[in-house]
């Protein structure tokens, strides 16, 4: 049951940081963060800019090769399936899902 928490509250941050970035106008390379504990239920959670901001998760959309919204959901969604998958590892690091 925690495992079905953890997952759903992956997904709820990712809609977050997307409809938070849906009303930027992005002209460069943007970085759009949130901190760990952080719900990302208003704006004043993000960290958003031409720099990055967070000190730990963030994510950089390049302008430059024209992304669409469209673009962006289908890389959250694929980056929310691979952390979700068991026993992933990231940086050498065992992630289990739940964790």
């Amino acid at each position: 049951m925690a495992e079905a928490k953890t997952i759903n509250q992956t997904r709820a941050a990712l809609i977050a940081i997307l409809a938070y970035a849906e009303g930027q106008s992005i002209m460069a390379d943007h970085f759009l963060g949130i901190n760990r504990g952080v719900p990302g239920t208003k704006d004043s959670d993000f960290t958003y800019g031409t720099s990055t901001g967070s000190t730990d998760i963030e994510l950089r959309v390049a302008d430059a090769k024209a992304l669409t919204r469209e673009d962006v959901v289908k890389a959250l969604e694929a980056f929310s399936r691979f952390i979700d998958s068991p026993n992933v590892h990231i940086a050498g690091t065992l992630f289990p899902v739940g964790h």
